[in-house]
């Protein structure tokens, strides 16, 4: 092997050496992103559970413990529950009915669960407690948003009735509006024409006589016609001779 191959060759390994590195570095900082990411949505979904159910918090920790996977996929699905309920907190009525609803629904699965295990005979009366807080949270969401339609359905009714009064009169004014713009145009063309011509440099035009032909023609334009005719004279009077 050649000394100019075998540099070639130690170039290569170098450069693929480089690109290895890169991409482990790459990866190393999307997993550590990825890693601050994850504890910053665990943190957030604890927070909200310790807030509006303890008890929840408390079996997610025990959780955390002897089961990461599932413990990782309850708080995918809590974060989830918790950035759907917050995207309506200016809207506090509707927050605070789907928060409660959240609340239920948390502590039907609780119940289920106890229920499966066979812990407490008073699991099942407990359980239909929350199944009727259920409904009649539903219920109120659901008289909730019909209420928010019904106000929105005002308003468009208000605007078709505004838009029916004013047609005619929305149309002429959007026709003069029209007419003028199309009159302006029409104009504009004219006026840059005329701009254009009173603008133009006049070039001088060359004289293409020769200096002789100049003084003779301004020669012939001082002599005057009184001038031209005593000279024609001697020139008759010798032809009659």
């Amino acid at each position: 092997m050649s000394s100019e191959t075998t540099h070639l060759l130690r170039g290569v390994t170098r450069w693929a050496a480089g690109c290895i590195a890169l991409v482990m570095v790459v990866a190393i900082s999307s997993a550590r992103a990825d890693d601050k990411d994850r504890e910053a949505t665990t943190k957030l979904a604890l927070a909200f559970a310790k807030q509006h159910h303890p008890e929840l918090a408390d079996l997610l920790e025990q959780l955390r413990k002897i089961a990461p996977k599932e413990f990782a996929a309850a708080i995918s699905d809590l974060d989830k529950s918790r950035q759907r309920i917050e995207r309506n907190k200016e809207k506090s009525e509707r927050y605070d009915l789907e928060l409660e609803e959240w609340k239920v629904n948390s502590r039907i699965r609780l119940l289920v669960a106890r229920l499966a295990m066979g812990q407490d005979s008073t699991i099942e009366a407990d359980l239909r407690t929350a199944l009727e807080q259920r409904v009649r949270l539903r219920l109120e969401l659901l008289e909730e948003e019909r209420g928010r339609l019904g106000q929105r359905i005002e308003k468009l009714d208000e605007q078709i009735a505004q838009q029916k009064s004013r047609s005619t009169e929305q149309i002429d004014k959007e026709l003069a509006t029209l007419l003028r713009s199309a009159a302006d145009s029409g104009k504009r063309p004219e006026n840059t024409k005329s701009k254009t011509t009173s603008n133009a440099k006049v070039t001088p035009q060359k004289s293409t006589s020769n200096p002789a032909e100049s003084r003779k023609s301004s020669q012939d334009r001082k002599t005057t016609p009184s001038a031209k005719l005593s000279k024609s004279l001697p020139a008759s009077s010798n032809k009659k001779q």
